[in-house]
């Protein structure tokens, strides 16, 4: 029982101290982070790069051509199968949300072609193997 509890203590610990280490980074730069989809769609955007967690079913290549400002990130993603680029831009639009447009050619995408995909600030995850 004690051996859990310290588990517990200590993953709430850790929970505390990413939590802070976002606030940091936040307050900084408020694009760093990582934000929420649906689906579980979660972009990780880091000083240097973006990072995806693609949404259940769903395919995600990575970011390329980055761009990482204060309030705003752009990227574009290669669908090499499709033959085809896609280039987005995310933006803070508060302090704890965030929308993504994209250039999308299909209706298949997210968010789709002319619409805005509303996304929060949310817990780390865990990057996915690829």
């Amino acid at each position: 029982m004690r051996r859990r509890n310290s588990q517990i203590l200590a993953a709430l610990s850790l929970a505390a101290a990413l939590d802070a280490q976002v606030a940091q980074a936040g307050a900084q730069r408020p694009i760093i982070g990582q934000w929420c989809g649906v689906d579980d769609y979660v972009i990780n955007v880091a000083a240097d790069g973006i990072f995806f967690h693609p949404r259940r079913g769903f395919y995600s290549p990575p970011a390329i051509d980055v761009s990482v400002g204060q309030d705003s990130a752009s990227y574009s993603q290669r669908y090499e199968s499709m033959q085809v680029t896609v280039s987005c831009t995310l933006v803070v639009t508060a302090m704890q949300a965030a929308t993504e447009t994209c250039d999308n050619p299909e209706e298949s995408f997210y968010p789709k072609q002319g619409e805005t995909a509303e996304l929060h600030r949310c817990l780390p995850k865990l990057e996915p193997s690829v």
